[in-house]
């Protein structure tokens, strides 16, 4: 009896709090109005876009803390003035950011101010289960561009070394590849930036789900951005080596973001069917 009480003591706490959160998160998102619409733009830019799976990033969080509501439902909303301090600091961050027109710290302001208002209206205890959530939107976010460079230029000396070993005659020129039929360019679109991203957004995804031990998740990470690499090589490697058996005719040559996708899914598959068999927790139930 004492417990049912307990119950619905702690539920009756809930209601203000989600209230007040439903209201600060909806005045959030009207101020910064022109971040949540750049952001909408780059997640449903599907074809295309180095971001569309930002919506799919959200929709996983969600339902992360979806599937954490019995643990946050045990503890007691209570407000922390430290996280205002959070709150204030991002606000004045956004404010400066709009002020020279830098977009870029206008959206990082935007998620600080969410976890910030979460922390101060939801307290320590509760915030700590729902962090990990928040910081996973970080992948969904267009933050990572300083990487797309590096990434174009391992994918371009890599596919110049399979293509010498596959003893297909190539110049290469900067990122340009010169074959006798025909010239590829590894542009910036083809660094593999979407891969990397997806590969390392599933990467945390599977260590915070499967394992507890630091260091099986990074071994984790690190898989996974391998792999994300791999398969933006072998995508490119494919076009270029399709064009040159096709005289540039194969259809491939011009629309290969499905081969992409396709090459990475079978690589990736094996890591996640890995990852879940022999997880931290899958240990656990097997030795009780």
């Amino acid at each position: 009896m004492r417990s049912i009480q307990t119950i619905i003591n702690r539920n009756h706490y809930w209601h203000l709090p989600l209230a007040y959160l439903c209201l600060a998160y909806i005045a959030a998102f009207f101020i910064y109005s022109e971040c949540t619409l750049h952001l909408l733009g780059l997640w449903t830019d599907w074809p295309t876009g180095e971001y569309s799976h930002g919506l799919l990033v959200l929709l996983v969080s969600m339902y992360l803390i979806w599937e954490q509501r019995k643990s946050i439902r045990r503890e007691i909303p209570s407000t922390n003035y430290f996280a205002l301090v959070i709150l204030i600091f991002s606000h004045t961050m956004w404010f400066a950011a709009t002020l020279v027109d830098v977009l870029l710290i206008q959206i990082l302001s935007l998620l600080f101010t969410l976890a910030a208002i979460s922390w101060a209206l939801l307290g320590t205890p509760v915030f700590r289960l729902i962090f990990y959530q928040f910081f996973l939107l970080i992948f969904a976010l267009p933050v990572w561009f300083p990487l797309q460079y590096p990434l174009q230029t391992l994918t371009t000396h890599a596919v110049h070394f399979l293509l010498s070993v596959a003893d297909i005659p190539v110049y290469k020129s900067g990122y340009f590849l010169n074959l006798p039929n025909g010239t590829f360019e590894v542009a910036p679109g083809c660094s593999g930036l979407r891969y990397f991203l997806v590969a390392l957004y599933i990467g945390f995804l599977l260590a915070f789900i499967y394992y507890r031990s630091n260091a099986k998740k990074l071994i984790v990470l690190t898989i996974s951005i391998l792999l994300a690499i791999t398969a933006n090589i072998l995508r490119v490697f494919s076009v270029v080596v399709f064009g040159y058996l096709t005289d540039m005719q194969h259809h491939l040559v011009h629309s290969h973001q499905n081969l992409g996708w396709f090459i990475f899914a079978i690589i990736i598959t094996p890591l996640i069917y890995i990852a879940s068999r022999y997880s931290d927790m899958q240990n656990r139930q097997d030795s009780a």
